[in-house]
């Protein structure tokens, strides 16, 4: 998923299938926020052990994790229009 500049925003896979992105809030103990991709849907019991793994991999303390909303689903073409 494209991000700015020309990185990619990091994201959220499951079974190989892009589901998310993620990013570490603006503050510093905000925690990690997810925004579902248009029509997927992510819950943060699935996300929490992963947050687990990353909080100690980089030896930090365990950071709250937020859901934001998702984007809206971009209208579809009409067949034959």
């Amino acid at each position: 998923v494209p991000g700015r500049n020309g990185m990619f925003l990091a994201t959220v896979t499951e079974n190989g299938r892009t589901r998310a992105t993620w990013r570490r809030g603006a503050r510093a103990r905000s925690g990690i926020e997810v925004t579902p991709l248009p029509g997927e849907t992510v819950t943060a019991e699935a996300l929490a052990p992963r947050v687990e793994e990353w909080s100690a991999f980089h030896e930090t303390d365990t950071l709250p994790l937020t859901i934001m909303a998702a984007a809206p689903m971009p209208p579809q073409p009409t067949p034959g229009a």
